[in-house]
């Protein structure tokens, strides 16, 4: 074990604790700013998100701010509220999202900076903001049940998916897998996924094509993987095979 062992962990160790005192710094005013209904936060050059990422510069910690893309029709998004609770709705031009009794229409958020404040009309303050991809699966319309987020980032793993794969998906599901796998593979890999029901195939490409838009590197089938797996025309074989199924 070399000499300086101890010092470099008790030196790491203290400067982790002082990057973890600078987010927790940065979260508690952003979340003070949130509750005040303060929309373009003071320490930021743009619109603050809470997974702004940390960064060590010239021995100075800084938080690093982009300014934030405007929030669009047809788009899934999250309002938050102060105690993080996230509540999931589609933009329209025109409609009117109610809650507890308060309302804002859709006009008000539709064209604002991803993650900025709203206030509903009964005075309720909340965050708008596009979800991550662990948000968005809780949230989002189900048929089949859901895999969640722990489950979506260990199965990838295990099942060594890796960019450029060409990787077969049994059942579809909601979806939710079939979107690691597409983010996994990228747009140089391919995603073949079976389910025989129309229903939970349809709620699951909705679910893809509103998080993800467009996936020429997706092609879902209504098949039974219990009656085999069937190459392409093409004839490639796949690289990896992903069952989720009652008894794979």
């Amino acid at each position: 074990m070399p000499a300086d062992l101890p010092h470099r962990v008790s030196r790491g160790r203290r400067e982790w604790r002082t990057l973890h005192k600078v987010v927790q710094e940065r979260v508690s005013r952003a979340s003070v700013d949130i509750e005040n209904g303060v929309s373009a936060v003071s320490h930021c050059d743009g619109y603050f998100r809470v997974t702004s990422s940390l960064v060590a510069k010239g021995g100075t910690n800084h938080l690093e701010c982009r300014p934030m893309s405007q929030l669009s029709t047809g788009e899934r998004i999250h309002l938050v509220d102060k105690k993080g609770r996230q509540y999931a709705l589609t933009l329209k031009t025109g409609e009117i999202y109610q809650f507890s009794g308060q309302k804002i229409p859709h006009d008000e958020m539709i064209g604002r900076p991803d993650g900025t404040v709203v206030t509903l009309s009964g005075g309720k303050k909340m965050l708008a903001l596009r979800p991550t991809f662990g948000d968005y699966v809780l949230k989002m319309p189900r048929g089949a049940q859901v895999l969640y987020p722990k489950d979506l980032a260990l199965i990838p793993m295990w099942a060594d998916v890796y960019p450029g794969a060409r990787v077969f998906e049994a059942g579809t599901g909601s979806g939710a897998l079939t979107m690691a796998l597409l983010r996994l593979v990228g747009p140089q890999g391919l995603v073949v996924t079976y389910d025989v029901r129309e229903d939970f195939a349809k709620t699951a490409l909705t679910n893809i094509n509103r998080y993800m838009g467009p996936t020429p590197n997706l092609v879902s089938l209504r098949k039974s993987a219990y009656e085999g797996i069937e190459l392409l025309d093409d004839g490639v074989a796949f690289d990896r095979v992903v069952l989720d199924l009652p008894e794979p």
